[in-house]
């Protein structure tokens, strides 16, 4: 599997994370149109993407930037690769090109997907890739629940 790097995603790439954003995370999180999911993704900085395309469909995307004074990411892989080291491959990936990581990782198994499937924690996923759970910062809105992890 290659990663590809990249500062911008071209507009087809953008659909597609789009699409994968929306049937993958919590409802809690979906955006209404593609315009909503780049008005998202535009003051994030110092953006970077990382892409698995297989079939000419991106099925791994992460995205690391910079929030505040902190680093942080995003990671996203279709469900029907889980369990095959892609989701692994790429948080490898963030890694090694930064000294820490933040990000936002639901903790329970109240929430459901768009298609209304469960929404899997995958909070045990990013303790064994060294991710430490900081319990007294959660993010709570509508619809979401999250605790801060952190890597360095």
């Amino acid at each position: 599997m290659e990663i590809t790097k990249t500062a911008n995603l071209s507009k087809a790439q953008l659909n597609e994370v789009f699409e994968l954003w929306n049937t993958e995370f919590p409802t809690g999180l979906i955006h209404k149109s593609i315009e909503d999911f780049e008005a998202f993704l535009k003051p994030l900085g110092h953006k970077k993407h990382y892409i698995i395309i297989e079939k000419n469909l991106v099925q791994g995307w992460a995205l690391t930037f910079n929030r505040d004074t902190e680093r942080w990411f995003s990671i996203l892989v279709n469900s029907c690769k889980h369990r095959t080291g892609l989701g692994k491959l790429l948080i490898q990936t963030i890694q090694a090109d930064n000294q820490t990581l933040n990000g936002w990782v639901v903790d329970h198994a109240n929430d459901q997907k768009a298609d209304g499937s469960p929404y899997p924690s995958p909070i045990e996923f990013y303790k064994k890739l060294g991710f430490k759970v900081i319990p007294e910062i959660r993010l709570e809105k509508l619809g979401l629940s999250c605790v801060k992890i952190r890597w360095n």
